[in-house]
């Protein structure tokens, strides 16, 4: 009777590490699908980018020609948050301190006409965020970044901006976007503006739950602060 308990111990330990191996394997082959999807999403992304690059380059209006450059930035900076999930170690979340710091520096080398005439001010925190919140910021800081040099900076200004992001507790942080420019004009409700750019910056800060804030220096100057759940 020992035996026979004995043989019947031995053969569920055994079922179970063979259970535990074949859920390992399972688990290993769905991280190798999930880290394949995101190669291939970024892949198609980098596609349609060149797409918009070839097309661009057979347009004659200027307005035209920047606003395909706006739409590959906006793609670009999505293909960025999944290149980053297909090269980290842990698939549900993003470094976006990391992503932030690199997708800030690439808009300053692609929009800076003359290297010496913005300066780049970076304060940046560790953040980790799942793509449901990596994606939206990522888009809604392109737009914001995007805009400061567009705007603030008019006719050769000198200037500096600054990007910061701060947590804020444990559950929640906080992105600021500021610049010693220009300035916005007084009369500008960044709720009811219409331009594109405020539209999709809006739409995503409810998108989630976050909470945008626009501060005028008293000299000039814009500061954007958004405060969001993470």
């Amino acid at each position: 009777g020992n035996l026979v308990a004995i043989e019947g111990i031995a053969r569920d330990i055994t079922e179970r590490k063979l259970a535990e191996e074949a859920l390992r394997q399972s688990l290993r082959e769905k991280e190798i699908l999930v880290r394949e999807v995101h190669h291939r999403v970024k892949n198609n992304m980098q596609v349609i980018s060149s797409i918009l690059n070839l097309q661009s380059a057979l347009l004659d209006d200027p307005r035209a020609r920047a606003a395909f450059k706006q739409c590959q930035l906006r793609i670009k900076s999505m293909a960025m948050v999944h290149e980053r999930l297909y090269r980290a170690r842990d698939l549900t979340s993003v470094d976006f301190a990391d992503y932030l710091n690199t997708m800030a520096r690439n808009i300053f080398l692609d929009q800076q006409i003359k290297p010496e005439q913005v300066k780049l001010q970076v304060d940046i925190e560790p953040v980790n965020l799942d793509i449901n919140r990596a994606v939206p910021l990522g888009l809604i800081m392109n737009e914001l970044i995007t805009n400061a040099f567009k705007h603030a900076f008019p006719g050769g200004r000198k200037g500096n901006l600054w990007i910061k992001l701060r947590k804020k507790g444990e559950k929640r942080a906080e992105l600021v976007v500021r610049d010693d420019g220009v300035g916005l004009p007084r009369g500008l409700d960044i709720k009811k503006a219409e331009s594109l750019g405020m539209v999709i910056i809006n739409t995503l800060v409810d998108q989630i739950d976050g909470k945008l804030e626009l501060i005028r220096g008293k000299s000039g100057g814009t500061e954007f602060r958004l405060t969001f759940p993470c």
